[in-house]
């Protein structure tokens, strides 16, 4: 695998937290289209919704997000923790961006 794919792989697929967080900031969002709206603002799909349902668990559970109903449908929002936690992440990908 080239360097370049490497790193894209990594910023996308393998930190799939920052985008979940980044998308429910403002607004609440429907589980099963975390995918679908990945895809629509970030421009690359999720391989597995396995693997979605994991980080949104892992994230829950540590109060990054919180679980809710929408409309009937399972959401979440992300909490101040986690907004936190984006904003430490938009720092640190700020920082390295003007060293490199």
């Amino acid at each position: 695998m080239e360097p370049f794919q490497r790193f894209k792989r990594m910023a996308t697929e393998e930190n799939l937290w920052v985008y979940a967080l980044s998308l429910g900031v403002n607004k609440e969002v429907i589980v099963e289209d975390l995918k679908r709206d990945v895809f629509e603002k970030f421009n690359f799909l999720p391989n597995s919704n396995m693997t979605l349902t994991f980080v949104l668990n892992k994230l829950s559970s540590q109060g990054y997000i919180h679980k809710g109903k929408f409309s009937g449908r399972e959401s979440f929002t992300t909490t101040p923790k986690g907004v936190s936690e984006l904003e430490k992440a938009k720092k640190f990908v700020q920082e390295l961006l003007q060293k490199m």
